[in-house]
C-alpha cells in the first residue's frame, strides 16, 4: 500500500495530505435455528494507523459505520413481485445505503478536504480516499454485482478460476459498469444485473 500511497500522493495539490481510508464487511448470522436473520458489519478505519496496533481487538481503531439488515431470501409468495425483481431490489437497496453511509467522506473530498489535528499536534488539510475494502468472496459478489461464481477482479470464467495463467487475466472494466449504470439512470429499462450475469 506505501507504493499507492506515494503515488496518490503526487497526484495531490501541494498542502493537501492524504488519508487513505480502509473499509472491510461482513455479513454475520443472528440466529442459527430459527429463521435466516442475518446483517451486514460495515467497518471503517485508517491507513496512517500501524497494522501492529489497527489489528488488535482493545485499540479500537475500527470503527462501526453502519449495520444494514440482510434482505430474506427470494419469496414467490408475494403476488406480481417477480423472484427476479426481489434480488435485484435488495442489491440496489444496499448500494444504495452504502452510498449514504459514505456521502460525508465523498462530500469532504469534493470540498478540498478538511483541517485535521494529526498525531503530532500539526494541524494539516486531509483529504480522504478509500484505498481498500476488504471482503470476503461473497461480500465481494453483493458489492460488484457478479455471479457467485465469478472473479471481482479478473474477467476470468468460471472453467479458468482454478488454473494458474501463464499471464495474468484482463481486469474487470468498473468504469463500463458506472458508464452503464448512469445511461440506464435505474429507470427499470435495463437491469443492470441482468446484463452482467454472464461476466
Amino acid at each position: 500500500m506505501g507504493d499507492w500511497w506515494w503515488d496518490r500522493q503526487m497526484t495531490l495539490p501541494v498542502g493537501l495530505s492524504l488519508v487513505p481510508i480502509l473499509i472491510t464487511s461482513d455479513q454475520t448470522c443472528l440466529t442459527n435455528f430459527s429463521g435466516d436473520k442475518k446483517l451486514w458489519l460495515i467497518f471503517m478505519s485508517v491507513g496512517n494507523i500501524p497494522s501492529a496496533i489497527r489489528n488488535k481487538p482493545l485499540s479500537q481503531a475500527w470503527i462501526l459505520i453502519g449495520l444494514l439488515p440482510v434482505g430474506p431470501k427470494r419469496t414467490k409468495s408475494l403476488i406480481g413481485f417477480l423472484v427476479r425483481n426481489q434480488e435485484h431490489d435488495s442489491l440496489e437497496t444496499q448500494h444504495r445505503l452504502i452510498e449514504r453511509i459514505l456521502a460525508p467522506l465523498v462530500h469532504m473530498f469534493e470540498a478540498g478536504g478538511s483541517e485535521i489535528v494529526c498525531g503530532d499536534e500539526n494541524v494539516r488539510r486531509c483529504i480522504p480516499i478509500i484505498s481498500t475494502w476488504l471482503a470476503d468472496h461473497m461480500d465481494n459478489v453483493n458489492i460488484h454485482c457478479i455471479k457467485v461464481n465469478r472473479c471481482p477482479i479478473c474477467i476470468a470464467s468460471r472453467d479458468q478460476l482454478k488454473l494458474l495463467p501463464k499471464r495474468p487475466y484482463a481486469q474487470r472494466d468498473h468504469t463500463g459498469y458506472e458508464r452503464l449504470w448512469a445511461v440506464n439512470d435505474n429507470d427499470g429499462s435495463v437491469n443492470p444485473l441482468a446484463t452482467h450475469e454472464g461476466n
